[in-house]
């Protein structure tokens, strides 16, 4: 059975107190050559319970981590497992990941479902 690595994603309105919310999942699985994103709710809908950050701004960092493991942009060129190491690069921004954790499935994607569907 496939391993794969995972982190959450949150929304860390204000940094300097390190309190957020878990807005999504992001996994991958090397053997597969699988990663995904999914977010508890679209990005322009988790954006707006956040007036004071930005909607625009908050929507563009969430759909580009999309666009990042799915290949797109200038980072596409790179493997996924690299591509995950940079999505789950620690920093002390507004949207931050978690520490990354490890499971084991046939279907990466599934998980990624399952995971995303209990934030």
């Amino acid at each position: 059975m496939p391993a794969y690595d995972y982190a959450l994603i949150r929304v860390v309105p204000r940094v300097h107190l390190a309190s957020g919310e878990t807005v999504g999942v992001i996994l991958q699985c090397r053997q597969k050559r699988f990663i995904g994103v999914r977010w508890a709710e679209a990005p322009e809908a988790l954006a707006a319970r956040w007036p004071g950050l930005g909607a625009g701004l908050l929507t563009r960092y969430l759909r580009a981590m999309e666009q990042m493991a799915s290949g797109e942009g200038p980072l596409g060129v790179y493997p996924p497992s690299e591509r995950f190491h940079w999505l789950t690069a620690t920093r002390s921004t507004v949207v931050q990941p978690s520490p990354v954790h490890t499971g084991m499935d046939d279907d990466p994607e599934a998980a990624l479902d399952r995971i995303a569907q209990s934030l």
